[in-house]
């Protein structure tokens, strides 16, 4: 992919705003859990937290699928029947489960059961994510876990894309770290939550500050981008509460 197809593609993703995320998708027939009120897919996400490569001299992503349920069931059989079902096998003496490149883990969270999906991807393949006609989104990962079970029913579900990477030298980190929140700031679809202090009037990249941290969320779906630079060293997080009580609301 040419740098100018890249910039085509990153503009568009800005332009359609929550367009991205298509059409709700409908919650299943008879089935009481919250609908599913957005999705996102990977290709649309890095084009937002990475929008430029170059410069890069290492980078490792990784993307999760997060569903915590209500209710007083336990999790372990209906999560361990749809993982079976869709082909996962136990590890780590029944921990989680493994279908290469995925990993699920039963977990726990704010005191809720709670199933978590992953994956890491590579320099390699940001590529081939790019140029993938229907990369892997939200949506198809939500489809290998259980909506509901016994005594549980899904309460939210949030979807987050991560970018870590290692540029070839301070001013190139501040450089692709300033350039990925002002692609999104320049957007009348994102406010501003937080920047570092001097970051309005740093006149060059390099009169920001070695460490900093900042962040960025979308006034139409609520996906917040988080990006944590540490002299050479970048962090881009983007999360998007795909069900549930969107992180817009009060």
């Amino acid at each position: 992919m040419t740098r100018r197809l890249f910039a085509l593609a990153v503009l568009a993703v800005l332009v359609s705003g929550c367009a991205r995320c298509g059409a709700a998708p409908k919650a299943d027939a008879g089935s009481a859990p919250l609908p599913i009120t957005h999705s996102l897919d990977l290709k649309s996400a890095l084009l937002l937290i990475f929008p430029e490569y170059r410069g890069v001299v290492q980078f490792v992503g990784s993307a999760n699928l997060t569903r915590v349920y209500s209710g007083d069931g336990a999790l372990e059989k209906p999560l361990a029947q749809a993982l079976a079902s869709n082909g996962f096998v136990p590890v780590d003496g029944g921990l989680g489960w493994e279908r290469p490149p995925y990993f699920v883990e039963n977990t726990v969270v704010d005191g809720r059961p709670a199933a978590r999906l992953w994956f890491n991807f590579y320099a390699e393949t940001v590529e081939r994510v790019m140029q993938a006609p229907s990369p892997v989104s939200s949506l198809e990962l939500g489809m290998l876990l259980p909506r509901e079970g016994p005594g549980l029913l899904l309460a939210r579900e949030a979807f987050e894309v991560r970018a870590d990477y290692v540029a070839i030298n301070e001013h190139r980190a501040a450089t692709l770290a300033r350039q990925t929140l002002d692609l999104l700031r320049a957007n009348g679809q994102w406010e501003t939550l937080s920047l570092p202090d001097g970051w309005l009037d740093a006149g060059t990249v390099d009169a920001l500050p070695e460490r900093f941290e900042a962040a960025v969320r979308s006034t139409v779906d609520g996906t917040r981008v988080e990006v944590r630079r540490n002299g050479p060293q970048v962090r881009v997080i983007l999360t998007l509460r795909t069900a549930g009580q969107s992180p817009t609301s009060p």
